[in-house]
């Protein structure tokens, strides 16, 4: 072995690479899960209409290293003001 080669140090930098390529992709397979608008509307018990509040952010800690995941927020109902999630 050459002088001066640390293989270690290799090792370790190209798997840390690699977890952090792994992360980055596990974010983008999972993304738009659990998002988007349904066909029908959504009512409350009240009567009126479920109103989208965005998504949310939520970090993940997984094997590779930590993810976000951009999830449905929950929606608002208007006259009762209770929250609840859009798969509810």
């Amino acid at each position: 072995m050459e002088r001066g080669v640390d293989l270690e140090s290799w090792e370790f930098g190209l798997r840390s690479a690699v977890l952090v390529a792994g992360a980055r992709l596990l974010e983008k397979l999972i993304e738009g899960l659990g998002s988007g608008r349904r066909a029908e509307r959504v009512v409350c018990e009240c009567g009126s209409e479920m109103e989208s509040v965005g998504r949310r952010e939520k970090r993940i800690k997984t094997v590779l290293g930590e993810i976000i995941f951009r999830q449905r927020g929950p929606g608002r109902r208007f006259r009762s003001g209770r929250e609840m999630s859009g798969r509810d």
